[in-house]
C-alpha cells in the first residue's frame, strides 16, 4: 500500500517561491508544505481500495468531498492562470514596475491561499469520514511523494519503509514535547506578572526542539537516499546549471552586487524555510490526533500561507533589486535569455575556473 510520510508533508522537490519565468533568477531550493497532497492522497487510497475496512458509504462520502474540492480548485486555478499571464507580461519588460509586479504577486498569492484553504477543509472533512484505526493505518511513509520519478524494487520499498518507521517514535516524542513547551509558554505569557526570563527560557527550549525536528527530518531524507542506486540518484539530482547573468554580460563590481543580493535572498528564504518546517510539523501533529481540531488546523495553514506569501513578495523585491543593478542593454539581454531558458534553451557554461562566481541556483 502507498503509505503516507508521518514526518510531515514537506515535498522533496526544488521549489522557487516565484512563478515559472523567474525560476532561473531564483537561487533558493526550498521544500514547502503542500496541503493539496492530503485530499489527493485520501482520494487515491480510497479509489485504490487501500483503506482497511472502507465501507461503501464511506467511499461515497469521500468521492463527493473530493469532487466538490476539485471543482473549487479548478476554478481558482483558472483565475490564477489569468493572473500569472498578466504577471509574465510585466516580467518580460527590461525593468518591471515594482507596484505593478508586487500587486500582481499579491493577487496570485490570494488565489494560492484560497486553494490551500479549500484543500485543508476537504482534507479535514475527508479525515472525519474515516475511523481512527483507518487513519493510523494510512499515516506512514509514502516514498512515491519523496521520490516522484523513481522506480523501486520490492527490496528497496521494504528498506524505505523500515527507515521511515524507525524515525516515527522519535518524531512523535519531539512533537509531544514541542506541544507541551508551547502550552507552557502560553501560560507564562498570560500570567498577570510576566516573567520575561522564564518566557525566554521556554522559547529557547521550543527553538531547540524545533531545530531537532528539522535536523531529524533532514537526516531521514539523507537516510532514505542511501537506498537509491546510482541511476536513481542521477535521475533525481542531475540538474542543469545555467549562467544567464554571465551570458547577459554581468561582470566585475556588478557581479559582486548580484552575489550579495543572492546571499541576502538565501538568508531570507532560509528563515522562511525554518519557520515552514516548524509549522509543517505542527500541522501534521494536529492532523493525526483524534479528534482533530479544525480551528487549529486552519490557523496553522493560515500561518503557513502568510510565511509563504511574505517569502514570495521578498523574492520578487530582490529580483527587482538585481534587475536595477543591470544596464538597460543587460536587462533586455537577460529577459531574452530567460525566455529562451523557459523554452529549454540554456546559455553556455562559464569557464571552469570562473564558475564559482556564477552559481545562481
Amino acid at each position: 500500500m502507498g503509505n503516507f510520510l508521518r514526518n510531515g508533508i514537506l515535498l522533496a522537490v526544488t521549489f522557487c517561491f516565484l512563478p515559472a519565468i523567474f525560476r532561473v533568477e531564483c537561487s533558493q531550493s526550498i521544500a514547502l508544505p503542500d496541503v493539496e497532497r492530503l485530499p489527493d492522497y485520501f482520494n487515491q487510497v480510497s479509489t485504490n481500495n487501500e483503506i482497511p475496512g472502507l465501507t461503501e458509504d464511506q467511499l461515497k462520502q469521500l468521492k463527493f468531498l473530493y469532487q466538490t474540492y476539485s471543482t473549487t480548485k479548478d476554478e481558482l486555478t483558472k483565475q490564477r492562470k489569468v493572473l500569472l499571464d498578466q504577471f509574465f507580461a510585466i516580467v518580460q519588460t527590461p525593468l518591471p514596475s515594482r507596484d505593478a509586479l508586487i500587486g500582481k504577486q499579491v493577487a496570485i498569492n490570494e488565489k494560492e491561499d484560497a486553494v490551500d484553504d479549500a484543500a485543508m477543509l476537504a482534507a479535514y472533512q475527508m479525515r472525519q469520514v474515516l475511523r481512527p484505526d483507518q487513519i493510523d493505518a494510512l499515516f506512514l511513509f509514502d516514498f512515491a511523494h519523496e521520490f516522484p520519478n523513481a522506480t523501486f524494487s520490492q527490496a528497496q520499498k521494504n528498506d524505505l519503509n523500515t527507515i521511515a518507521l524507525l524515525a516515527t517514535p522519535d518524531k512523535t516524542n519531539l512533537n509531544q514535547k514541542l506541544n507541551l513547551f508551547e502550552y507552557e509558554r502560553e501560560v507564562l505569557l498570560n500570567h498577570v506578572n510576566l516573567d520575561q526570563a522564564a518566557i525566554m527560557k521556554k522559547q529557547d527550549e521550543i527553538n531547540q526542539v524545533s531545530g531537532q525536528l528539522a535536523t531529524n527530518q533532514l537526516l531521514l531524507r539523507i537516510a532514505l537516499r542511501s537506498v537509491l542506486d546510482w541511476q536513481q540518484k542521477n535521475q533525481l539530482f542531475n540538474m542543469h546549471k545555467t549562467n544567464e547573468f554571465s551570458a547577459a554580460g554581468v561582470s566585475g563590481a556588478q557581479d559582486d552586487k548580484v552575489m550579495e543580493l543572492h546571499f541576502k535572498r538565501e538568508g531570507t528564504a532560509d528563515a522562511a524555510h525554518k519557520r515552514l518546517v516548524e509549522l509543517d510539523s505542527a500541522l501534521m501533529s494536529n492532523f493525526e490526533i483524534s479528534p482533530a481540531d479544525q480551528k487549529v488546523l486552519v490557523g496553522i495553514q493560515k500561518e503557513i500561507d502568510k510565511v509563504a506569501d511574505e517569502a514570495r513578495i521578498r523574492e520578487t523585491e530582490i529580483v527587482l533589486e538585481i534587475r536595477e543593478i543591470l544596464t538597460p542593454e543587460q536587462r533586455t539581454k537577460l529577459v531574452q535569455i530567460l525566455k529562451n531558458i523557459d523554452k529549454g534553451i540554456v546559455p553556455p557554461f562559464p569557464p571552469e575556473d570562473q564558475s564559482h562566481h556564477h552559481h545562481m541556483h
